[in-house]
């Protein structure tokens, strides 16, 4: 057994990065690179998506829709159905992980200014927080909530 001293948040965006690269390798057996490039985005939110609430009916439903030819448009539509349905926790995680990715990809296209995304909060639905410290704990709680559901450890 190997013990490591992660941070919630560390520990989350290694199974994230884990489920999103075995799905890259998994299209990329009947598609070309530059195809699962335009819709990286969307897959890996999918990789979050899944990985926070271990959905296998979404999963299995996925596997099969990235082999057809128009399936990532079935894909998005039923990602945006199951995703609204998330807990605020997890729907924090979900587009913090979303708003990372997409910052981190499009800074990897070619050297730019920083972008305006940078500078926002997470997004929380529309909560409004009436302190620094509520907000902040709010953050934690939600990672740790999520980190705890996800690694299967009891809170």
């Amino acid at each position: 057994m190997y013990r490591v001293n992660w941070a919630p948040s560390a520990y989350l965006a290694t199974v994230f990065a884990t489920i999103w690269r075995r799905l890259k390798f998994f299209i990329l057996r009947k598609s070309t690179i530059g195809e699962f490039n335009k819709r990286q985005h969307l897959y890996m939110k999918c990789c979050a998506y899944y990985a926070l609430t271990k959905n296998l009916y979404f999963w299995n439903r996925l596997l099969v829709l990235v082999r057809k030819d128009e399936g990532w448009k079935v894909i998005s539509r039923l990602l945006h159905r199951f995703s609204s349905k998330l807990d605020d926790y997890k729907w924090f995680v979900y587009s913090g992980v979303c708003l990372q990715t997409n910052w981190l990809t499009f800074r990897a296209v070619r050297p730019r200014d920083k972008s305006a995304i940078y500078n926002l909060d997470f997004p929380t639905r529309e909560r409004k927080f009436q302190s620094r410290e509520a907000r902040e704990s709010f953050y934690y709680d939600a990672i740790y909530h999520t980190f705890a559901n996800v690694s299967q450890i009891g809170i």
